[in-house]
This record gives structure tokens, C-alpha cells and sequence, in this order.
């Protein structure tokens, strides 16, 4: 059995919502989707959901054929997180133009 690392913002969240950590039997596509399925701002906390959303959107390691449903999900959800958006369906890149502005890259 192949041993997967889980991002540190998907065992945050994770923890937050089920007040435990992910099984090590579960990949990042796995615990990604449980967490899209429970998402709760109101536990995850507005910054802590911001996080986990942007990780999902812009730095997913998804296999190919899950990528749409689990980026399309988390793409979904960030309305109810960045007030900022203009659109019902928002997209990657004005979701990084968004959380950017709050949170710059320090190069």
C-alpha cells in the first residue's frame, strides 16, 4: 500500500470538521472530497476555508478524472466564502486574483 501526504491545510480542515485526523489509508483526492461534502464555514472558519478552497482550486494533484467534479465543487463553494465575486460560477483565475489581494506572495 502506497503512502500518501496529506497537505497540512486538508488535515487542518479536515480536523476542524471531524475533530480528527485523516486515516493514512486515504489520499488527498479522498479527504478533498469529504471535506467539500461536509464543508462548514461556520467550523472551518472563514480564513481556514479560504485556504483549503484556493488549495483545492489552484494546487490540485487530482487524478485527471476526478479533477472537474472536485475543482468545480470547491470553485462552487467559494462563493459562499469570497464575498468578492461577481458571478455565480467563478473561475480560477478571479479567485486568485481575489485571494491574492488578501494574501500576497512574499517572492
Amino acid at each position: 500500500m502506497k503512502k500518501t501526504i496529506i497537505r497540512e491545510v486538508f488535515s487542518e480542515a479536515y480536523f476542524l470538521l471531524f475533530l480528527d485526523y485523516p486515516l493514512k489509508e486515504m489520499n488527498e483526492e479522498e479527504v478533498a472530497e469529504k471535506i467539500l461534502d461536509y464543508f462548514d464555514i461556520r467550523r472551518l472558519g472563514i480564513e481556514r476555508a479560504r485556504e483549503f478552497l484556493m488549495e483545492v482550486i489552484t494546487n490540485h494533484g487530482f487524478p485527471e478524472e476526478h479533477i472537474r467534479r472536485i475543482v468545480g465543487e470547491a470553485e462552487s463553494l467559494a462563493t459562499e466564502v469570497f464575498f468578492e465575486i461577481k458571478s455565480d460560477e467563478p473561475h480560477m483565475a478571479e479567485l486568485e486574483n481575489i485571494y491574492y489581494q488578501h494574501h500576497p506572495l512574499f517572492v
